[in-house]
């Protein structure tokens, strides 16, 4: 992300593409996501924009809050799994 901004209970997540290629937004919600559980919030009780900015365009996209909790979720599992995966390496 370019630009992660939070102020007056809104997150605000910005990217510029200068490729050609169609963005996705998934990314942006994975910030979204991190930023939930970096500082404790829960995608409910917070409002969200995320905006990706390329060809002269803004697209926005305002995520649900139970969009942001299944990315959540799906990290969570991950990490997991990957601490399990990692110990099985060292030991």
């Amino acid at each position: 992300a370019d630009a992660i901004g939070y102020r007056n209970s809104t997150l605000r997540v910005h990217d510029l593409k200068t490729g050609t290629k169609e963005s996705d937004m998934r990314q942006l919600e994975v910030y979204a996501g991190l930023f939930c559980m970096e500082y404790k919030f829960t995608p409910f009780e917070i409002d969200m924009s995320l905006k990706i900015y390329q060809n002269d365009s803004i697209t926005e996209h305002v995520p649900g809050g139970d969009e942001i909790t299944h990315i959540m979720e799906t990290i969570k599992s991950h990490s997991k799994w990957l601490d399990e995966l990692t110990e099985e390496v060292v030991v």
